[in-house]
C-alpha cells in the first residue's frame, strides 16, 4: 500500500480528478449494493489512496472547478454514506477493522473539506448538528443504541468526525457561520451526556468540547457557565443512574480542568470552587466504588488546593453566602494548608490494600476532626469531608479499616463536631447504619470476657443518645428515630446487628419522641423482618424494642389503641409474658401514664377503651369470615396489663368499669351459645377465642396466683358447661369444610387453657362427655357405607379433638376419676386402624371439592396421621401391653413412608415406647428402627424441623433400657455408632452433641445404673471430654451473642420464657466433667471406671500425636485437644490407685513431656506428676532415672523435671525429705552450668527454690554438707545478669503463686491456668458454668474436685509464660498524628486521566503511554520473575512499549506474582527472539536509537550517556547476554559502573537502573524546558 501511494505521488502528470472520480464511482456503487459489508476493511486501502491524493492536489491548478466538484462528490457520495453505515454497526462491530475504517473515513472527509469550499464545511457541520438533534430527540437507549433515521449519522461517528475536524483545524480561526454552528453543536452535545457511553463521552469532552473552548476564547466563559449549569440540571434529573452520570461529570472536570481550574492566576467567572454542588460531586467521587472516579476526584482536589495556595486565592463563607461552606481556603492560613495536606494524604493512602501502610496514618484523622470542631476559633473543615473519609473506609477490603471507620464515627464528640448541624443526619441514619450489617464488627476482642457486650454495640448506644441530645427539638429527634427505623426496614438484617441496634434504641434516655408513624415502622419490623431469625436472638430483640417503646413513646400523639396494637405483635413465647421483666415494665409504665393529667391516658379512658374493644369485637360482623388473632391479643393483653397496673378493679363501681363487667360480656355470649338460635357462629367463636386468649395471657411465667385469678376462674366455671357442649356440637356437626379446620386449634387451645381453672370433678365430667361424643361420632362415620369428602374432614376434626383430649388427660396425674376417660380413649385407639387409605373422596357438593388443593389435602392427611399416633402414644404410655409391639413397629415403618414432618414426630414418640419393650427380645428390630430414625432426622438437616426430630432421635438413643444393654451387644454397638455420628456431626453443626450429652447426663448421675451406663459408653465420654472444633468467626459470634443474652438474666424476658439450651462446644465438656467430678474415689466401681477412662484418654493422646505434625501452633485444634485431655486427667487423678494404672499414667506423662511445647499442656502434665508424687511418695525414686533419660532429649523435658522436683519436697513425709533433698541438690548443681540457656536458668531457679526449702524445713545437716550451694545462690542474687532472668522465671505465676495442692479446683484447671498460659478464651470454662449446667446445685458438695479456689492469689496473676513478651507491647503499627510515614502517592500534575481509560472496556484497560518514548525489549530473557519485575518497573516509569518474547508469559503465575497488575496498564507487544533483527531494523527506520545493556569493548558508562527521547533498550539473556549478531545492529552499548567483585547484576536490576536513568533524564529535560 505504501509503495502504491509513493509511486502515485511521484507522477508529475497524474490526473488527480480522474482517479478520484474513478475510485468514488467504484466505492459509491459498492456502498449501495453491499451495504454494511464494506465496513470489513476491504476499502480501507482505497480510502487511504484517496486521502493521500486529495492532500497532494494543488489549489492553483487550471481544473480547480473540476477538482472541487469531484471532492464534493467524494464527500456526499462516499464519506457521508460510509459514516451513515456506522450508526447501526458501531455497537455490533467493535473490531479493529471497523474502527480503522471509521478513522480513515473521517480523515478523508476532513481532508476533502480543506480542498472544498466553505459552504461544504457549513453543510457538513449542519449535518452533524442535525444528527445530534435527531439522536437526542429520538431518546436512545443505554449507550446510544438507538433506531433513528438512517439519513443521519450515528452519534459515535458524529463525535469522531467533529473530533478529527477540530484537531485538523486547531490552529485556524473559524468563520462566523462556522462558529455559530459549533456553538449549536456544543449545546447539543451537552444534551447527549446521559445517553452516550463512557468512552464516547470522554471523546466528546476532550476531542470536541475542549477544542471548541480553545478556538473561541471570547465565548469560553459563557460556554463553561452553560456547561456547568446544564450538567447540574442533568444531575438532578438522572436519578436512576446518578452515580454513573457523576462519574462522567468527573471525567468532564478532569478534561476541562485547565479551563475551570487554571494553574495561572487568571480568574474564572464560573468559579466552581465556590459551588457546594461541585464539591458534593467531588466528595461522592472520593468514595465511589469506581477506582477511576476516586482517582479523578482526588486529582481535582489536589489541583484546586495547589492552585489556591500557589495563586493566593481565598475561598470562604463570604464568597458562598452559606453559614457552612463545604470548602474554604484562606491565604496565609498555614493550619488550613496542613489540614488539607493531612486530608489528601489520608484519602490517597486509603487506596492501598496493606493495613501496615494505612494504619500509621489513621492518627491524622484526629487532626481532621479537630479541624472540623466548632471551637471558639472557628472551624476550617466541613464535616462532610470527615464523612467522605469514613465512607471510603467502609468500602475498603480490610476489615480492620472498616471497623476503625465505624469506631471513629461512633466516638465523635457531637457537641464539638457539628455533624447534625451541617446536614449529615441522612448519612448517620442511612448508609452508616447499613455498614453495621457486617457481622465481624461485633466480634469479641481478644481478652474481653465472654458474654460482654461488644465495644461497637456499647459505642452505638452512646452514639444514639448523643445524637438525640444534640438534635434538641422533639421534631428533629422524632425524624431521626423515624429515619433509623426506616433504614432497618429497608433491607434484610442479620439477627446480631439488629439485636445491638435495638439495644442502642433501648438505652436512649427517656424522651417522648415516638409517634404513631414510628410505631407502625416498629410493628412492621416485628412482623416481617424477624420471621427467620434464631428464636433466642429474636426474643432479645423484642425485649429491647419494648424497652425503647416504653422509654420513648410520646403519649400526646400515641393513643391507648396504638399502644395496645404494638403490644399485640410481641410473641408471648419469646418476650412478653406475664410475670416477666418486660411485662412488669409495661404495667408500671401504663400505671404511671394513667396517673398523669392527660385525659386520653386516664384510668377511665383506658377502661372504656378496653370495654369498647371487647364490645366491638363481639358484635356480629357484616361478613362471616374469620377474625384476626392480633386483634384478640391486642384486647386481652391490654386488659391483663391494665389489671396488673391497678387500672381495673375486680368489681365494677359507679365511676369505673370493673373486671367482672369485661368478663361478663364474654361469658354472657358463651352462656347463650346453645340457647340463642339467632347468634351467628362467628360471634360465638369470637367469644370462645377471646376467653382462650384471656386464659393464655393471664397465666404468669412464675406460676403465682393473684387476686384477679378468682374472678377469671369464676367466669370460666360459670360458662364451662355451655362451652364444652358448643365445642362438641361444632366438631361433630358443623366442621365439614377445609376452612373450618382452623377452628380446631382454637377449640383445643381453649379447653387446655381453661381446664386449669376447673375443679377436678368438673374436668372429668366435661372431658368424659366430650370424649364419649367424639368416639361415638367416629364409630358412626366409620360405619357409613359411602364416604364423602365432608365425612373425611369431620373424621379428621374428631380425631384431632380426641388426640388433644388425650394430651390433656396425660398432663394430669393418673387417678380414679380419670379412669373412665382414659379407658374410653384406649378402647377406641385399640380398635382404630392405623394408616388407612385416606384418599380424597368426592364431595356431596362440588364447591367443597373444588376449593381444596392438593397441598391443602396433604395437610389434612398429615393432621389425621398425627392425631392417630398421638392417641397411640397415649395408649403406649398408659397400657402398652394391649398391642403387639412388633406389629406396631412395622406399622411405624409405613407411617414414615406416607407421613410428613409433623406426623413423623408423633410416630417417633411411639417408637420410643416400643423399643424399650423389644431391646432384649428383638435387638435386630431395635437397631433397624434406630437407623431409620437417624435417616429421618438426617433428611431434615437443613430445615426448621431438624431440631424437633433430632430431639426425638436423641431420646430414642438415651432410653434407660437401651443404655443398659450389655456392653458389646448388638444394641450397645448400634447406640455407640449413632452417638459417634452425632458427635461427628456436632463438629460441623453446633448444638448436636450438646443435645445428646444433655439427655445422657441424667442417666449417668442416677444412683441406680449410672456407673454401668458410664462403662457402656466410656468412649462417648472420652469424646465428650475432647469435644470441640475450630469454628468460623460467625459461629463464634453467635455463641458470644447467646452468652451475652443469657448474662442479662431477668433483665431480658426471653431468658425466662424460653427453654435453656446452649450450642457452645464447651457445654459438652461441662457435662462430661460434671459427671466425672461427682464420682466418689472411695467407690470401687467409680475408681475402676475412672482409671479405665484415664487410659482411654492416654490412648487418644497417643493417636493424636501420631497424626499431628512435629510443629504444632498455639491454639491449633491439636493443641486444644491435648489440653482438654490433660484437664480431664487432672480431674481423674484422685481415682488413680497403686498398680498398673499408676505405672501406666506415670510413664505416659513423662513420655508426653519429651515432645510437648505448649505451656498450657505442660502445666497440666507437671501438675499431674506433682499430684501423683503427693499421693504416692514412693514414686520419687523413679524421678532420678529421668535425669539420665532426658540428658539427650529436648531441654523442655528436663526443665519440667526440675520444676516437679522443686515443688514436691515440702509435701513429702518427714522421713523421706532428707533423702529427697540429699539426692536432688547434687543432681541439679551441674545443670546450673548447662550450655542451653533455658536449662541453665531452670536449674538455677530449682536449686534456689530447693535451697530455700531446706532452710524452712531446718535440714541443717544438708545445709552444712552443701555449703557451696549457699555461695552459688548468693552470687546469683547479687549478679545483675543472672538475677534478671532468674527472678523473671521465679516470679512467674507457675513458680511463685501456683500451689499444686491448695489450688486444685475446677476453677484452676478450666479457667485460671488456661487464661494465664495464654490459651484462647474459647477454651475457658468458668466455675459458674459447671454449676449452672449441673443437676446438683450445691457448689462444692458431691464433687471430688472443688469448684472454686479457696484463695484468689492465682486468679490475680498476670497472664503469659515467663519468656513471652506481652502482646500489647508491639507498637510497630502505632498510629501517628505527624512526622514521616510510608505512603505511595502521585503528584497531581502526573495524574491527568487519559480520555480513553475506563475500567468497563477491556480494550481500554491498557494505559496509553506517551508514544515516541522508551521501548524496552526483553525477548531474550527466559525467567518469568525477571520479566514480571521488568514489566512492573516499565509501567511505573512510563515506558512507551514493553516487548516480550511470548504473550503467553503474562498469564503465568510466576510472571504475575512480580508484575502484580502492571501488565494491564502498559502496551505489550510480542516479538519472538528469531524476529529481533527485523524488528530492530524497523525501529531504526522509525528514528529510534538502539541501545543495548551489555559490557563490551566499546560500551559507554551509564553515568556518561545521555538517552535520546526515542530510545530502544535491548536487554540480554540472564546467562549469555546479547548475541553478537544483535550487538552489531546496536548504536551503542551501555554498562552500569560497578565497585564490587561480582561481574554482573541480575537482568531485572540492570533493566530497572537503566529505565530509571532514562526516566530521570527525561524529567530533568522537561523541568529545564518548563
Amino acid at each position: 500500500m505504501a509503495d502504491i501511494i509513493q509511486r502515485i505521488s511521484r507522477l508529475a502528470d497524474v490526473d488527480g480528478p480522474r482517479i478520484i472520480k474513478h475510485v468514488v464511482h467504484e466505492i459509491s456503487s459498492n456502498i449501495s449494493q453491499a451495504g454494511e459489508q464494506v465496513l470489513d476493511g476491504k476499502y480501507t486501502a482505497d480510502l487511504e489512496i484517496l486521502c493521500r491524493l486529495v492532500k497532494n492536489i494543488k489549489s492553483d491548478t487550471k481544473d480547480q472547478e473540476d477538482i472541487v466538484s469531484e471532492i464534493d462528490s467524494l464527500i456526499w457520495s462516499v464519506c457521508i454514506p460510509m459514516l451513515r453505515l456506522f450508526q447501526s454497526s458501531m455497537h455490533i462491530s467493535s473490531g479493529k477493522n471497523t474502527h480503522q475504517i471509521l478513522l480513515v473515513t473521517c480523515e478523508l472527509l476532513v481532508t476533502s473539506l480543506e480542498k472544498s469550499t466553505s459552504d461544504q464545511v457549513v453543510q457538513v457541520l449542519q449535518h452533524c448538528a442535525d444528527a445530534l438533534q435527531s439522536y437526542c430527540t429520538d431518546s436512545p437507549g443505554i449507550y446510544g443504541t438507538t433506531q433513528h433515521n438512517d439519513e443521519y449519522l450515528g452519534v459515535s461517528c458524529t463525535v469522531e468526525l467533529l473530533r478529527t475536524y477540530l484537531n485538523a483545524r486547531r490552529k485556524e480561526i473559524f468563520a462566523p457561520d462556522v462558529c455559530n454552528l459549533l456553538h449549536k453543536i456544543f449545546a447539543q452535545l451537552i444534551c447527549t451526556f446521559p445517553l452516550v457511553s463512557d468512552k464516547v463521552f470522554a471523546r466528546v469532552i476532550s476531542g470536541v468540547l475542549s477544542p471548541i473552548l480553545r478556538q473561541e476564547p471570547t465565548t469560553t466563559e459563557n460556554k463553561l457557565a452553560m456547561l456547568w449549569r446544564e450538567t447540574q440540571l442533568l444531575c438532578q434529573t438522572v436519578d436512576c443512574k446518578k452515580s454513573q452520570f457523576e462519574d462522567k461529570t468527573l471525567v468532564m472536570f478532569c478534561s476541562l480542568a485547565d479551563f475551570y481550574f487554571p494553574i495561572s492566576e487568571e480568574t474564572v467567572e464560573e468559579d466552581l470552587r465556590c459551588s457546594d454542588s461541585f464539591w458534593g460531586i467531588v466528595q461522592r467521587g472520593l468514595y465511589s466504588v469506581n477506582p477511576v472516579s476516586r482517582k479523578r476526584s482526588l486529582y481535582l482536589l489536589k489541583r484546586i488546593v495547589d492552585t489556591c495556595e500557589s495563586n493566593n486565592v481565598d475561598v470562604n463563607t463570604d464568597m458562598t453566602g452559606r453559614p457552612y461552606p463545604i470548602f474554604q481556603w484562606k491565604t496565609g492560613n498555614r493550619d488550613l494548608a496542613v489540614v488539607w495536606e493531612h486530608y489528601i494524604l489520608l484519602v490517597e493512602t486509603l487506596e492501598e490494600k496493606q493495613v501496615h501502610v494505612i494504619k500509621p496514618l489513621l492518627g491524622r484523622m484526629q487532626s481532621l476532626v479537630k479541624a472540623a470542631t466548632n471551637s471558639g476559633a472557628g472551624w476550617c473543615l466541613h464535616t462532610s469531608w470527615l464523612m467522605t473519609v469514613l465512607r471510603r473506609c467502609y468500602q475498603h477490603e480490610s476489615q480492620f479499616i472498616i471497623k476503625w471507620g465505624v469506631e471513629t464515627a461512633l466516638n465523635l464528640d457531637l457537641t464539638a463536631v457539628p455533624l447534625l448541624e451541617q446536614g449529615q443526619q441522612g448519612f448517620l441514619t442511612g448508609d452508616f447504619l447499613l455498614i453495621l450489617q457486617e457481622l465481624r464488627l461485633f466480634l469479641r476482642p481478644p481478652g474481653v470476657e465472654v458474654g460482654t457486650c461488644p465495644p461497637v454495640a456499647v459505642n452505638l448506644a452512646r452514639f444514639f443518645s448523643n445524637c438525640l441530645t444534640q438534635l434538641k427539638s422533639k421534631e428533629r429527634q422524632g425524624d431521626f428515630l423515624a429515619a433509623v427505623c426506616g433504614t432497618l426496614m429497608s433491607c434484610t438484617w442479620g439477627s446480631t446487628p439488629m439485636l445491638f441496634l435495638c439495644r442502642a434504641l433501648a438505652n436512649i434516655p427517656a424522651t417522648p419522641i415516638l409517634t404513631p408513624r414510628i410505631l407502625t415502622l416498629i410493628k412492621d419490623m416485628l412482623t416481617t423482618l424477624m420471621t427467620t431469625m434464631e428464636p433466642l436472638q429474636k426474643g432479645a430483640i423484642q425485649c429491647f424494642l419494648l424497652k425503647a417503646i416504653l422509654h420513648l413513646t410520646d403519649k400526646t400523639q400515641v393513643t391507648v389503641e396504638d399502644f395496645a396494637s404494638i403490644l399485640a405483635v410481641f410473641e408471648r413465647n419469646e418476650s412478653l409474658q406475664r410475670g416477666t421483666t418486660q411485662w412488669v415494665e409495661a404495667s408500671v409504665w401504663l400505671q404511671e401514664a394513667a396517673t398523669e393529667a392527660d385525659e386520653q391516658w386516664s384510668q377511665a379512658y383506658i377502661q372504656q377503651a378496653v370495654n369498647n374493644m371487647v364490645h366491638d369485637f363481639l358484635i356480629d360482623p357484616a361478613e362471616s369470615g374469620m377474625f384476626n388473632s392480633l386483634m384478640m391479643t391486642k384486647i386481652v393483653r391490654l386488659l391483663v396489663i391494665a389489671l396488673d397496673a391497678g387500672i381495673f378493679k375486680q368489681i365494677q363501681r359507679e365511676d369505673s368499669i370493673g373486671l367482672d363487667f369485661i368478663l361478663g360480656q364474654i361469658t354472657d355470649v358463651i352462656r347463650s351459645i346453645n340457647s340463642h338460635p339467632y347468634m351467628t357462629k362467628v360471634k360465638a367463636d369470637r367469644a370462645v377465642s377471646l376467653l382462650a386468649t384471656l386464659a393464655t395471657e393471664h397465666s404468669s411465667v412464675s406460676g403465682g396466683v393473684c387476686e384477679c385469678d378468682q374472678r377469671v376462674q369464676e367466669a370460666v366455671v360459670g360458662c364451662w358447661q355451655e362451652l364444652v357442649v358448643y365445642i362438641g356440637n361444632r366438631v361433630t356437626q358443623d366442621i365439614t369444610e377445609m376452612a373450618d379446620l382452623v377452628l380446631l386449634d382454637m377449640y383445643t387451645g381453649c379447653m387446655e387453657r381453661c381446664l386449669k381453672y376447673l375443679p377436678l370433678d368438673m374436668r372429668c365430667q366435661s372431658l368424659f362427655s366430650l370424649v364419649t361424643t367424639c368416639v361415638s361420632k367416629l364409630q358412626h362415620l366409620q360405619a357409613l357405607p359411602q364416604v364423602y369428602l365432608e365425612s373425611q374432614i369431620q373424621t379428621v376434626s374428631l380425631l384431632w379433638l380426641l388426640a388433644a383430649v388425650s394430651d390433656i388427660v396425660d398432663s394430669f396425674q393418673p387417678s380414679d376419676t380419670m379412669a373412665d376417660i382414659t379407658e374410653t380413649i384406649l378402647e377406641f385407639t385399640v380398635s382404630m386402624t392405623m394408616i388407612p387409605s385416606f384418599t380424597k373422596q368426592a364431595s356431596k357438593t362440588s364447591n367443597s371439592e373444588s376449593r381444596i388443593s392438593q397441598k391443602d389435602w396433604g395437610r389434612v392427611v398429615s393432621r389425621y396421621i398425627s392425631s392417630q399416633w398421638q392417641c397411640m402414644y397415649f395408649l403406649l404410655k398408659r397400657s402398652p401391653r394391649r398391642l403387639s409391639a412388633t406389629q406396631l413397629l412395622e406399622t411405624c415403618y409405613d407411617a414414615f413412608d406416607v407421613g410428613t414432618r409433623d406426623s413423623d414426630i408423633q410416630v417417633l414418640h411411639c417408637v420410643q415406647c416400643l423399643l424399650s419393650e423389644l431391646v432384649t427380645v428383638e435387638p435386630d428390630t431395635v437397631c433397624k428402627m434406630l437407623h431409620v430414625a437417624w435417616v429421618k432426622a438426617s433428611e431434615e438437616l437443613h430445615t426448621a424441623s431438624y431440631w424437633r426430630k433430632l430431639s426425638c432421635v436423641v431420646k430414642l438413643l438415651t432410653q434407660s433400657p437401651l443404655l443398659l444393654a450389655v456392653h458389646g451387644s448388638q444394641v450397645n454397638e448400634c447406640l455407640l455408632k449413632h452417638m459417634g455420628l452425632l458427635f461427628k456431626l456436632g463438629e460441623e453443626k453446633m448444638g448436636v452433641a450438646n443435645m445428646l450429652i444433655e439427655h445422657l447426663y441424667p442417666h449417668l448421675v442416677s444412683d441406680d445404673h449410672g456407673i454401668q451406663i458410664a462403662n457402656n459408653f466410656r468412649s462417648i465420654l472420652a469424646d465428650a471430654c475432647m469435644f470441640g472444633g475450630m469454628h468460623h468467626r460467625t459461629d463464634r459470634l453467635i455463641l458470644d451473642v447467646t452468652y451475652y443474652i443469657e448474662n442479662q438474666g431477668k433483665m431480658l424476658s426471653v431468658n425466662d420464657v424460653m427453654p435453656r439450651f446452649s450450642k457452645g462446644d464447651g457445654i459438652v465438656r461441662v457435662f462430661a466433667i460434671n459427671f466425672l467430678s461427682h464420682l466418689d474415689p472411695n467407690e470401687a466401681s467409680h475408681a475402676d471406671f475412672a482409671q479405665a477412662l484415664t487410659l482411654d484418654l492416654c490412648a487418644r493422646h497417643d493417636a493424636l500425636m501420631e497424626l499431628a505434625e512435629y510443629r504444632q501452633f498455639n491454639n491449633s485444634l491439636c493443641h486444644r485437644q491435648k489440653n482438654r485431655i490433660f484437664q480431664a486427667i487432672c480431674v481423674l487423678e484422685p481415682f488413680i490407685k497403686e498398680g498398673d494404672s499408676l505405672q501406666a499414667l506415670w510413664q505416659f506423662v513423662w513420655k508426653c513431656l519429651v515432645n510437648e511445647a505448649h505451656a498450657s499442656v505442660r502445666h497440666m502434665q507437671e501438675w499431674v506428676l506433682m499430684r501423683l508424687v503427693l499421693r504416692f511418695p514412693d514414686m520419687v525414686g523413679r524421678m532420678w532415672e529421668h535425669f539420665n533419660q532426658f540428658n539427650d532429649k529436648r531441654n523442655l523435658s528436663l526443665c519440667s523435671l526440675m520444676h516437679v522436683l522443686s515443688r514436691c519436697g515440702p509435701h513429702l513425709p518427714k522421713d523421706l525429705q532428707n533423702d529427697f533433698y540429699g539426692q536432688a541438690l547434687p543432681l541439679l548443681l551441674p545443670w546450673c552450668m548447662a550450655h542451653h540457656f533455658n536449662t541453665r536458668v531452670h536449674a538455677q531457679a530449682s536449686l534456689t527454690t530447693l535451697w530455700n526449702q531446706c532452710h524452712k524445713l531446718n535440714l541443717n545437716h544438708l545445709i552444712s554438707h552443701h555449703s557451696i550451694i549457699n555461695s552459688i545462690v548468693t552470687f546469683q542474687e547479687n549478679n545483675n545478669n543472672s538475677t534478671k532472668n532468674l527472678q523473671k522465671l521465679i516470679g512467674n505465676y507457675f513458680y511463685q503463686t501456683f500451689d499444686f495442692v491448695e489450688d486444685y479446683s475446677m476453677e484452676t484447671i478450666f479457667l485460671t491456668l488456661p487464661r494465664l498460659s495464654c490459651l484462647i478464651d474459647e477454651e475457658w470454662l468458668r466455675p459458674d458454668t459447671f454449676h449452672r449446667w449441673d443437676i446438683f446445685k450445691s457448689p462444692d458438695l458431691q464433687r471430688c474436685v472443688p469448684l472454686y479456689n479457696a484463695s484468689s492469689r492465682l486468679r490475680e496473676c498476670v497472664p503469659g509464660p515467663w519468656k513471652i513478651r506481652p502482646p500489647d507491647t508491639d507498637c510497630a503499627d502505632e498510629e501517628v498524628t505527624e512526622g514521616n510515614v510510608q505512603k505511595k502517592i502521585m503528584p497531581w500534575r502526573l495524574m491527568t486521566p487519559d480520555e480513553d481509560s475506563h475500567p468497563d472496556n477491556e480494550m481500554n484497560l491498557k494505559k496509553v503511554h506517551k508514544a515516541g518514548g522508551l521501548i524496552l525489549v526483553t525477548s531474550l530473557i527466559d525467567k518469568l520473575p525477571n520479566l514480571g519485575g521488568l514489566c512492573r518497573t516499565s509501567e511505573i516509569f512510563g515506558v512507551s512499549e514493553f516487548i516480550i518474547g511470548n504473550l503467553c508469559f503474562i498469564e503465568d503465575r510466576a510472571f504475575q506474582s512480580l508484575s502484580v497488575t502492571a501488565h494491564k496498564w502498559i502496551p505489550i507487544t510480542e516479538v519472538p527472539g528469531h524476529r529481533l533483527q527485523e524488528f530492530l531494523q524497523a525501529k531504526r527506520r522509525d528514528g529510534y536509537t538502539l541501545v543495548g545493556a551489555e559490557q563490551t569493548a566499546n560500551s559507554v558508562c551509564l553515568t556518561q550517556y545521555k538517552f535520546p527521547q526515542k530510545t530502544l533498550l535491548l536487554l540480554g539473556n540472564e546467562k549469555e547476554g546479547i548475541p553478537v549478531n544483535l550487538i552489531q545492529l546496536l548504536d551503542v552499548c551501555v554498562e552500569i559502573p560497578q565497585q564490587g567483585i561480582i561481574r554482573s547484576l541480575n537482568v531485572h536490576v540492570s533493566g530497572a537502573l537503566l529505565v530509571w536513568e532514562y526516566a530521570r533524564q527525561q524529567m530533568d529535560a522537561a523541568t529545564a524546558t518548563l
